[in-house]
Formats: C-alpha cells, sequence, structure tokens
C-alpha cells in the first residue's frame, strides 16, 4: 500500500479537521465530502469561499496520483466556485465610473470580483458564471462526474450544464472525431487496436478492436497495443497524457496516434510533443461529432496531430494518409 503525503502547500483555515491527523496517509483514504459540505454550502462570505476552494485545490495537488481522492476533491472545488459565483451575480453592479483607489473605500463588490478573477482567470471565470445559471444541474453533473470516474474542468462542468441536448447519452466533453481522420489514422498505423477514450456511438466509426469508455476507468487500465488512437477527454487532457507516458515507457504501448487541441502553452501538450516522431498542424479546424454523430458548428480551437513512436517505415506511411492535410514537422527536439 502506499503512502502518500496530503500536506496542504497553503495553510488551511477552514478545511484542515478534514485532513487526518498524520502528515501521511494511505492511498485508500478518500475525502469526507458531505462534511466538508456543510462547512462550505451555507456560506455567504465570497471570500471565505474563495479560501475554500483554493484549500481544496491545494489538497488535490498533493493527490494528483491518486485519481479518486483527486477527482472528488477537484470536482468539490469547482461547485465551491459555483456557489461563490452564484453570490458575486446577485450582487448589484456598480454605477457609474469605477472608483480608481484600492482601499476600504472600494464597493466590496468590485473587490470580490477582482479576487475571484486573480484566482481563476477572467476565461475561467465565465465558464464558471455559465455553471452558476444552473446551479442545481452542477451539482447534479458533479454527482455523475464523481459516480463515472471523471475530472471535470470549469468549461467541461459549463458545457455539461448549459448542454441543449436531451438525449441521456449525450456529454459535451465527448466530440467524436470525423470519419475521415479516423480513417488516416487507421491507414497511418496500419490499424487501430486500442481506443482509449470512448464510447459505444463513436465506435461506429473508430472500429477499434478493444475500446475504455468511463466505466473502464481507462486511467487505471494498462494500455497494451500495436496501435493506440488516442483523443482525450478535453478536461482531464494532462491526465492521461501522463498515463500515455507511463504506458511508452513500460513498452505496452507501441505506436500511437494522437489527436488534441493545439494547447501550445499547456504542460501536457510539451510533454506529448517531445514525445512526437511526427506532429501535424491541420490546416483549418476540424469539424468534431455531436451526439447523432454530425459535425457540431463552433469549434473554439485549432488542433494538433501527433505520431508516436514506430520507426522509420511508420513514419513513411503516417506521413503519407495525412499528406496535403496541414504542415507535418519531424520530431527534431
Amino acid at each position: 500500500m502506499n503512502v502518500i503525503d496530503i500536506t496542504p502547500k497553503v495553510p488551511t483555515a477552514h478545511l484542515d479537521r478534514f485532513l487526518p491527523k498524520a502528515k501521511e496517509v494511505t492511498d485508500i483514504w478518500r475525502p469526507d465530502l458531505a462534511a466538508i459540505r456543510v462547512i462550505w454550502e451555507n456560506q455567504q462570505d465570497i471570500r471565505t469561499l474563495l479560501e475554500m476552494e483554493t484549500e481544496l485545490e491545494a489538497m488535490a495537488v498533493r493527490l494528483k496520483h491518486h485519481h479518486d481522492a483527486y477527482r472528488e476533491l477537484r470536482n468539490e472545488a469547482l461547485l465551491v466556485a459555483v456557489r461563490r459565483e452564484v453570490l458575486i451575480s446577485r450582487i448589484p453592479p456598480e454605477r457609474g465610473k469605477r472608483r480608481k483607489q484600492i482601499g476600504p473605500s472600494q464597493p466590496i463588490e468590485k473587490t470580490d470580483r477582482q479576487d475571484a478573477n486573480d484566482a481563476n482567470g477572467t476565461g475561467v471565470r465565465k465558464q464558471l458564471a455559465k455553471a452558476a445559471k444552473n446551479e442545481a444541474k452542477a451539482w447534479a453533473v458533479v454527482k455523475a462526474s464523481n459516480e463515472s470516474g471523471e475530472t471535470l474542468s470549469a468549461t467541461a462542468l459549463a458545457r455539461k450544464v448549459t448542454a441543449s441536448s436531451t438525449d441521456e447519452d449525450y456529454d459535451g466533453d465527448e466530440y467524436g472525431t470525423p470519419e475521415e481522420w479516423l480513417e488516416m489514422a487507421r491507414t497511418g498505423m496500419g490499424s487501430i487496436e486500442l481506443d482509449v477514450a470512448s464510447n459505444d456511438r463513436a465506435q461506429q466509426l473508430v472500429k477499434a478492436k478493444r475500446w475504455f469508455c468511463k466505466k473502464h476507468s481507462a486511467l487505471d487500465q494498462r494500455w497494451t497495443s500495436k496501435t493506440l488512437w488516442f483523443q482525450p477527454p478535453y478536461s482531464i487532457t494532462g491526465a492521461f497524457v501522463e498515463h500515455l507516458e507511463l504506458e511508452l515507457d513500460a513498452k505496452r504501448a507501441k505506436l500511437c496516434t494522437a489527436l488534441v487541441n493545439n494547447q501550445t502553452d499547456a504542460t501536457w501538450w510539451h510533454a506529448l510533443m517531445r514525445r512526437s516522431s511526427l506532429v501535424l498542424f491541420p490546416e483549418g479546424r476540424i469539424k468534431f461529432l455531436g451526439p447523432d454523430n454530425r459535425p457540431v458548428s463552433g469549434t473554439r480551437q485549432g488542433q494538433s496531430v501527433h505520431l508516436i513512436g514506430g520507426n522509420g517505415n511508420d513514419r513513411k506511411r503516417w506521413r503519407k494518409a495525412f499528406a496535403n492535410r496541414g504542415i507535418i514537422l519531424e520530431g527534431t527536439w
């Protein structure tokens, strides 16, 4: 049984009672979410909620290699952030010009909003504000995600809360890949033996010999395969890239085609680049598929397609399969 140090990196003023008395805890430890919620769910002070969110995030970071506790703490921090946004939304907006001074004379709502921006960034806050418009559904989404083994991001939570589809299987984090791109990957690798993040609907097009869905908890599985298709859930791409690296180092995964957002400022994207023997930057954005396997509009970011592993013949075949779809660079880093 592994021993995990979960000492928070920031002082805990509100939730320290929920940490074990010892500084170390076995990897079967799980947070008492019900008790934690008693503390924050009736909290009306915005700054206190911001502090609690920070504490939960710090606890999660210390447990990032223990997926269950990490997921539950991260998702709980999102709920705290949503509650904070609900309270902020109830504050009447300032009228007239903003005051320039920073201090006690500044309206409380300006300070609270600025604190939230500093903590999360304005982009993340916009997503949290979307989720806050239906707090009850946000709670339901987090409960379902904890049960299915999904770690949510603010964007993924907002998409699920605001999803217009009534299809019970619909998940805004599970856009499908167009068939032509799957065919290029299949031709480039010779086959698709394993798809690590999929569902029944996607397999109508992927046609992998084996595949993992949420119920299989791919991050707890071995990805033994000769050819692997890697299009991870947007909300936990980093965790999937980390697991892919483990499988590559263990030589269980041999040849992989990865399709991800070209998020060049992300640590996980650079980790993927360092593993890539070839990388394609498509011309134009890929139109992913919705719950009915039809293209959806409004892809928000460009993509990159990576070949990881293989020999000279594999690279030659892959380059030919993806020719004329964009710029292909060779891994010289």
